[in-house]
């Protein structure tokens, strides 16, 4: 099973990595069921409370890794610019593939 670096992963996500930077991640989960070989994903304060007490790293926001303590790994990323590159890599996906 492939595995991800903290680090490597907050460069593609053009995220900033905190934490042990070098930890390796396999897979991304929901936030209600992560564990410490996951990532998951906490854009809202609503999903706090239910955030796994066994998270590997969390990607979030600055202002949302204040409040989490069930992890010190974390990617902050800007939510608003995270989704644009989503949806641009979505689009450049969609292109190529009709484009063949």
């Amino acid at each position: 099973m492939e595995s991800f670096a903290l680090e490597k992963l907050a460069v593609e996500l053009n995220g900033t990595p905190l934490g042990a930077k070098d930890s390796l991640f396999t897979n991304l989960q929901d936030s209600r069921t992560c564990d410490e070989n996951s990532l998951c994903f906490v854009r809202d304060a609503k999903f706090l409370a239910t955030l796994s007490p066994n998270a590997g790293a969390v990607i979030t926001t600055a202002a949302l890794a204040n409040e989490i303590t069930a992890t010190q790994n974390f990617i902050i990323v800007i939510i608003r610019t995270l989704l644009m590159q989503m949806l641009h890599n979505y689009s450049l996906r969609n292109i190529t593939r009709h484009a063949r």
